[in-house]
């Protein structure tokens, strides 16, 4: 049949630190009006069917099942271990991890809350949803201090926007710094 020429075709992948696909993550597409959703496959694949182009677009993922998979004791001690300089957590998704209360800071009040989490005290974390997401083609100015910058979130795409689009996500698990979680669960 005939190329839809006035469509927008988006599509992407959401992956973890490590290339692992994530599953089950809402993809959400929305111009203020419309909402068009997709969800991610075992591989971490997304794709939308054709939407109407000449609209600026919103394009969103959330995934919030099962927060404390893949946080534990050992994600614990080694934020612990970065709080008191012993440490390092090496990439700055872990650091995002880490700041499981959203303060912008990694604290003992984020080891508290994981410690809460762990115990079955409470099902969710207070500052962040259970999994997180930042634009993949981001580069952080200083990947020590990712929480000072405004990570984008989301991709926004402009109006004069039409053809194809490849659109893809890191996903953080909320309070996983040793990357244990698994991204199907």
């Amino acid at each position: 049949g005939m190329e839809n020429t006035n469509a927008l075709f988006v599509s992407g992948y959401v992956y973890t630190e490590e290339d692992f696909g994530v599953a089950n993550v809402l993809v959400g597409i929305g111009d203020g009006e419309d909402l068009y959703l997709a969800t991610t496959d075992s591989t971490g694949y997304y794709e939308f069917l054709p939407i109407p182009a000449g609209k600026e677009y919103t394009l969103l993922p959330a995934k919030t099942a099962n927060t404390v998979n893949g946080v534990s004791v050992l994600d614990i001690i080694q934020v612990r271990r970065h709080i008191l300089g012993l440490a390092e957590l090496d990439s700055p998704y872990k650091i995002v991890a880490a700041d499981v209360d959203s303060n912008g800071m990694v604290t003992t009040l984020d080891i508290i809350h994981m410690q809460r989490l762990t115990l079955g005290l409470v099902t969710e974390l207070p500052g962040v949803p259970s999994w997180q997401f930042i634009v993949e083609n981001f580069e952080f100015q200083n990947n020590t201090m990712p929480l000072s910058e405004d990570y984008p979130i989301a991709y926004i795409l402009v109006e004069t926007a039409k053809g194809k689009f490849e659109l893809d996500f890191i996903g953080i698990k909320s309070g996983d710094v040793n990357l244990t979680a698994d991204p199907l669960e």
